[in-house]
């Protein structure tokens, strides 16, 4: 009769079934290429270190998984400088600005550039409201009813008895030679329109020039601009306080700065002329989509002077004006984007190093926790101390395990492996089987003596001899049959087993 006549066997293809050899085999080759080690789940040590540790990378991983996603939405911008050539293209300046006590008749816009090109009361792209004391736009100046009769305050004589509009009260003050601006907020004729608001967009060359709001009305006369105005109208002042709500040279790009916007000026007693000079650096700036935008980045100063008018002339034109040159270099700003491979990559690398660092970090908290290891010699001392306290013949060092060993010696060295290995929980099944009257009280004395090495140590001694229970002095005894347990005491229960056996306990429980 062979070997395997008797052997039967699972899962293996019979020969009328040859197809799946080759598959077998095929799936038997991958195995060969398996990199990745397989630890069963017996063989694996979990401790509490380990737990923190996994934890707090488990942190660390989600907030440098988090912050990596945020770069790579993020976009950078690359900046680059080179020499501006172009020399046809037109500048366009978005303004909005508000003088909250000019009305709009009192002052014009213009532009003036080095090219000798010139645009008077530039209303274009820009236009110019009224507003309230509120700072609301305003619904225009009342209207007399018929019959009535507006005073015209400190104009009034008898050619000028009822001022019923604004522009009729201010030609009563010219009239008599009497400034008017400080009445135009307080006069019941005009106080509905204060202020002025300008706002629009005008397109000039792109060259050196400026952008004006000043007083009186504009006009060009043999090539030059000319503000007409009547002199006396401002001896008490000319208030040009002003607020820049938003200012744009070029097309408008999100996030660009403008050091101008939300500039607010006050102006005190008297007739003030500001001057902002600003330095314009052509920028080119191109969006992750391809789209290309020309704008203008820009540097400013400023300066403000009284002009009030003094012996009957103006040291200046009360006003504000912009003032603008070009850079000779040309910004170019690109936005850049990560590619996915980056995002793919980086969240590679931080997962593998995050996970050796955790791990080098989980050893060194269990070597420190763990006792350290024993050389040669030590480990003879101590096996020669755990003979001495065992009362174990010290030849045994010199015998191989187990070998030609009575049943009693062999008890005592797995003893004595127990005294070094110091378990925690030891089970010692059926320690006394084969063993005389004198090898088992040596075997009981050993177990009393790791014991009291540790009196947390906890032992599971199983026996048929009910003497040996008394030798071991056992703090709990259970009698257990059949596999159920059917009586359980103390050193009491011990002492009436070995008197009286164990067929009470059988006929109590039947």
């Amino acid at each position: 009769m062979s070997a395997s006549s008797g052997i039967r066997r699972r899962n293996v293809p019979s020969a009328a079934d040859p197809e799946t050899f080759p598959t077998s085999s095929a799936l038997e080759t991958l195995k060969r290429f398996d990199v990745y080690n397989k630890v069963h789940d017996d063989f694996v040590q979990k401790r509490q270190s380990g737990g923190a540790v996994t934890l707090v990378t488990a942190a660390i991983l989600a907030m440098l998984l988090y912050c990596e996603v945020y770069e790579f939405f993020s976009v950078e911008i690359l900046h680059s400088i080179t020499v501006d050539t172009s020399i046809d293209r037109k500048l366009p300046i978005s303004l909005d600005m508000t003088f909250p006590h000019l009305r709009c008749s009192e002052v014009s816009v213009d532009t003036v550039d080095s090219a000798g090109d010139t645009q008077v009361d530039a209303h274009g792209g820009l236009q110019m409201h009224n507003l309230d004391a509120a700072g609301k736009m305003s619904q225009g100046d009342p209207v007399a009813g018929p019959g009535d009769c507006w005073s015209c305050m400190e104009a009034a004589d008898a050619d000028h008895k009822c001022c019923n509009s604004c522009q009729e009260l201010k030609n009563a003050y010219n009239d008599k030679g009497v400034p008017y601006f400080h009445i135009l907020d307080s006069a019941m004729q005009c106080r509905s329109s204060i202020g002025c608001k300008i706002k629009g967009k005008v397109t000039v060359n792109k060259v050196s020039g400026n952008i004006h709001v000043a007083l009186g009305k504009s006009v060009q006369r043999d090539g030059k601009l000319v503000h007409e105005f009547n002199i006396e109208d401002i001896g008490d002042g000319f208030n040009t306080s002003h607020y820049i709500d938003s200012i744009t040279f070029g097309e408008y790009v999100e996030g660009l700065q403008s050091p101008l916007v939300g500039t607010r000026k006050i102006a005190g007693a008297g007739s003030w002329m500001y001057h902002y000079y600003i330095k314009l650096v052509p920028t080119v700036y191109i969006s992750r989509w391809g789209t290309t935008t020309y704008t203008n980045q820009y540097s400013v100063t400023d300066s403000a002077r009284n002009v009030q008018v003094k012996e009957g002339e103006l040291s200046g034109l009360p006003g504000v004006f912009l003032v603008y040159d070009f850079s000779p270099f040309l910004m170019k700003q690109t936005e850049s984007v990560k590619p996915w491979s980056y995002v793919f990559t980086s969240i590679c690398a931080i997962i593998g190093g995050a996970f050796s660092v955790a791990t080098l970090v989980e050893m060194a908290l269990s070597s420190a926790k763990e006792e350290p290891e024993l050389d040669v010699i030590e480990f003879y001392g101590l096996v020669s101390e755990k003979l001495q306290e065992l009362k174990i013949n010290p030849d045994f060092l010199n015998r191989n395990v187990n070998e030609g060993f009575s049943g009693g010696e062999r008890k005592r060295n797995e003893m004595l492996q127990m005294a070094i290995l110091q378990p925690k929980l030891a089970i010692l099944d059926e320690i006394d089987s084969g063993l005389d009257i004198d090898a088992l009280k040596d075997v009981a004395d050993a177990i009393r003596s790791v014991r009291e090495q540790d009196p947390k140590r906890s032992m599971l001694v199983v026996t048929h001899f009910e003497r040996f229970l008394r030798y071991v002095e056992a703090d709990h005894v259970h009698v257990m049959y059949q596999g159920k347990i059917l009586k359980s005491g103390g050193k009491e229960l011990a002492d009436k087993l070995d008197q009286e056996g164990y067929d009470w306990i059988l006929k109590s429980a039947a």
